[in-house]
């Protein structure tokens, strides 16, 4: 079952990525300043973003468990695995060798490469990934500020000294989320109130859903286009 609110909220958060994306870009690789908002609003629209997105999908998992056989979960596991991780190595192919200084070895495509397996072991545990997932926030809170001379730990977030990626998202404390969500929508499922919840639609509603439908490909798009653009507009 597919739910238009769902598909909405990711939507909002696709649009929301997209004018931060863009603004990256006009101020890291461009040295435009257009947008003149601060720091800490582009910091916390980016991590909104971030949250939301990655909650839906734990919400998104849950309700997708709930609608399929076994054999057909694991090929579709197989497959989107297959897809985003495909779609990870040519991110870091091409910003390894186009955009070193803003290099991503471990951004949101290659981490929902990595939770489309990890988290299949937690699903029987239920609503008790909410738990779960507070407790990855609280590693990552707690790794964060350490250091190791290796590349082997940034899946983690664990990074080297001096590191830095336009696109950085471990596993912890990031999972964290996608198993809060996946855990809410179980205890809200359990009780009934789930429906109630996401069972919401509007018409004008359509287009932002539609966009949350094809999150990956718009993500995937967005980034070469808004680059094409600001340096055409530039040039």
């Amino acid at each position: 079952m597919r739910y238009q609110s769902l598909d909405t909220l990711r939507g909002l958060a696709i649009m929301g990525m997209i004018l931060f994306h863009t603004n990256y870009m006009l101020e890291e690789i461009f040295a435009v300043d257009i947008f003149s908002f601060s720091q800490v609003f582009w910091y916390i629209l980016g991590r909104v973003v971030a949250i939301v997105f990655i909650t839906v999908s734990g919400v998104s998992l849950y309700l997708s468990l709930q609608h399929g056989s076994h054999d057909r979960i694991a090929m579709r596991t197989r497959e989107r695995f297959m897809i985003l991780t495909t779609i990870a190595l040519a991110i870091s192919l091409v910003t390894y060798t186009y955009f070193y200084e803003q290099r991503i070895s471990f951004g949101i495509i290659h981490f929902f490469a990595i939770v489309t397996v990890l988290a299949l072991p937690l699903v029987r545990l239920g609503s008790w990934n909410i738990l779960v997932g507070i407790a990855c926030l609280i590693i990552g809170y707690v790794i964060s500020p350490m250091s190791f001379d290796t590349d082997l730990l940034i899946p983690l977030g664990i990074t080297p000294i001096g590191y830095y990626s336009a696109d950085y998202y471990p596993i912890f404390p990031w999972f964290g989320y996608y198993l809060m969500g996946y855990g809410v929508a179980s205890w809200l499922s359990l009780r009934g109130y789930l429906d109630t919840l996401f069972s919401w639609s509007h018409q004008m509603l359509r287009p932002l859903a539609y966009i949350g439908r094809h999150s990956l490909l718009v993500y995937v798009l967005h980034v070469p286009i808004i680059y094409g653009v600001i340096l055409w507009i530039l040039h």
